[in-house]
């Protein structure tokens, strides 16, 4: 089964740091922490495409598709590149359970994901290539929805633990509205609190004739439950 990663990256006339990472050779490298090369698009034949009144892009854009693509290994290498103007590049990643593209840049010499209004990264582990191997890796999901409305139906709960703190999301309406947030407990507390917190939270939003059943924990990304009408 196939997971697809689109990566751009933006940067002021920064080719000589890129040229390592569009050599085509690198579909076939199984020895590198992770695989695929990108191809620029501010360049010709592509910058052609996105040209007007005879202007061409004033920038350095890159552009990948890749499958089962090592995030963070790619995240490390890049900021390993000798960058001219490091604060100029902005690395944009949307990997396939990602409602919207997130946005890495660099801080302190460091690539740090910045936060984005109404996103939140959950939880979530992926099979990814490295070194010729699959492995199970932490890429996280950004989540982005409208938020429920006040005849929203809610379906689906989550909690997980990160930060030092317990969070939870609620989907509704299909998944197509969520809400997000942090639980009012104390982060070293037991699942068991953090759950009932999130009942709490659920009845507070949506009324109390709402109750969850928790299911099951996956992959350490948190506990999942569904949502139910709740009995006397």
């Amino acid at each position: 089964m196939s997971n697809v990663t689109n990566v751009l990256i933006l940067a002021s006339w920064e080719r000589d740091a890129m040229d390592a990472l569009t050599n085509s050779a690198r579909c076939w490298d199984d020895t590198a922490p992770w695989r695929g090369y990108f191809g620029s698009i501010s360049r010709q034949p592509a910058a052609e495409y996105w040209g007007d009144d005879g202007k061409w892009p004033e920038c350095d854009v890159w552009a990948g598709a890749f499958n089962h693509l090592n995030r963070p290994a790619l995240l490390a290498e890049l900021q390993e590149l000798p960058w001219e103007k490091p604060a100029s590049v902005q690395v944009l990643i949307r990997g396939q359970d990602d409602d919207c593209w997130g946005l890495w840049m660099f801080v302190d010499g460091r690539l740090v994901e910045v936060d984005l209004p109404g996103a939140v990264r959950l939880p979530l582990k992926a099979n990814v290539r490295a070194q010729g191997e699959f492995v199970d890796a932490d890429v996280g999901m950004l989540l982005r929805r409208p938020p429920p409305t006040s005849t929203s139906v809610p379906c689906n709960a989550r909690v997980y633990g990160t930060g030092g703190a317990w969070h939870f999301v609620i989907y509704a309406d299909g998944h197509e509205t969520a809400v997000a947030g942090i639980l009012p407990v104390a982060g070293n507390t037991a699942v068991e609190s953090a759950q009932a917190a999130a009942v709490a939270t659920l009845r507070e939003r949506f009324g109390v004739g709402y109750d969850i059943v928790w299911r099951f924990e996956r992959n350490g990304e948190g506990w999942w439950g569904d949502i139910a009408t709740a009995t006397a």
